[in-house]
């Protein structure tokens, strides 16, 4: 009797557990077979046939829920040409069979050619459960060709000294490119005009692949102090299709000049008042510059200013005021400090100020000596 009542210990113990297994495998199978989402990227798209470089485009996308339950609040990315980054949206509750929004990242560009591949990944952060986790990743390829059209242009325009003399030749060189990202351009002409020619010098330029420069040049001279426009256009007749069609012209100013001579100039006139009453002082500040290649010497400085007269009294000469300052080497500038004052006369005052008003220096340049100043009296 006593291994009997063991015998059936034994087997209640056995069968409770079996049942448990059971049970919990019944459980979870319930469990396992309950509804779930399952998110896919059901659409990925382009908006171009064909992508060129530096050409925009719009990359579109569809998010669906094909499982038959419905699926939370989830985000959608985007990856574009092997960036780690991903475009990040946000994807509303889907019900079981129903396709979200259309998702857009709209004026995208490859900056080179190359094969790249876009990524596209529904619950991108993995926080649905779905019946399916490994479908959710579709991928598009896509090649990205040079344009179809050049892009010529001029690059520069290269005097061989930035202070030609007068009476000597000198070389400009004019650098013409095809710019990276275009196509390879046919052999051009180039329009490359010194000065008021009427009839300029053209020059043939080859076929240019992209990136490629091809440089010409010319002898210029002149024969008094002057400035000359230097004019450069590639493809002057537009008989060739490009990408951009405002980058073939590019203009230089040569300004000749006699050698080792000063040039005086009014750089600039202030006054920290230019509105006073009658008997204010006015202080005007005037600084002149030697833009020349030589000392100037010593130099005069003059200012000349409207009478100031009682009423009824006629103005003679005008008052002026003329000092005498020490010689600016190249480059230099002088500042000097008018003050003087009126005591009759109202309204509007023109001054006028001039370096070296004896024209005793002898300049390259003879014409930028004077300037005149408002200032007002109330």
């Amino acid at each position: 009797m006593k291994r009997v009542g063991k015998i059936n210990e034994t087997y209640f113990s056995s069968l409770i557990i079996f049942s448990s297994l059971l049970l919990f495998f019944l459980i979870s199978s319930a469990a396992w077979a309950s509804p779930k989402p399952d998110l896919v990227v059901s659409y990925l798209a382009r908006s171009h046939a064909s992508v060129v470089v530096d050409q925009p485009f719009t990359i579109k996308c569809y998010v669906k829920n094909q499982g038959n339950a419905p699926s939370p609040p989830s985000v959608l990315g985007i990856r574009t040409g092997g960036s780690t980054r991903y475009h990040r949206f946000n994807v509303g509750t889907l019900r079981p069979g129903q396709q979200s929004p259309l998702f857009e990242i709209t004026g995208y560009r490859f900056h080179s050619p190359g094969r790249f591949t876009i990524t596209a990944v529904a619950d991108l952060d993995r926080t649905v459960r779905e019946s399916n986790e490994s479908n959710n990743i579709r991928q598009m390829n896509i090649t990205v060709n040079n344009p179809s059209k050049p892009d010529l242009a001029i690059y520069s325009i290269t005097p061989s000294t930035k202070y030609p003399e007068v009476g000597k030749y000198y070389n400009v060189s004019v650098c013409v490119e095809n710019k990276t990202g275009g196509a390879m351009a046919p052999a051009s002409k180039l329009l490359f005009k010194i000065g008021g020619e009427s009839s300029p010098k053209i020059f043939s330029i080859p076929a240019l692949a992209p990136g490629q420069k091809y440089s010409v040049s010319r002898r210029v001279r002149a024969n008094h102090p002057t400035r000359i426009t230097i004019t450069a256009k590639i493809d002057p007749n537009n008989k060739i299709k490009e990408l951009r069609e405002d980058n073939n012209v590019k203009t230089y100013y040569l300004s000749f000049v006699e050698k080792n001579l000063p040039d005086l100039t009014i750089l600039s006139v202030k006054a920290p008042h230019t509105h006073r009453h009658l008997s204010q002082l006015f202080k005007i500040e005037v600084t002149v510059k030697n833009i020349g290649r030589a000392p100037s010497g010593n130099y005069y400085l003059r200012l000349d200013r409207p009478c100031d007269v009682p009423p009824l009294v006629a103005c003679g000469v005008p008052p002026s005021k003329k000092v005498y300052l020490s010689s600016l080497a190249p480059g230099r500038t002088s500042t000097y400090t008018f003050s003087f004052r009126y005591r009759w006369s109202l309204g509007d005052k023109v001054l006028k100020i001039k370096v070296d008003p004896d024209n005793k220096i002898r300049e390259s340049n003879e014409h930028n000596n004077t300037k005149t100043f408002v200032i007002h009296l109330k």
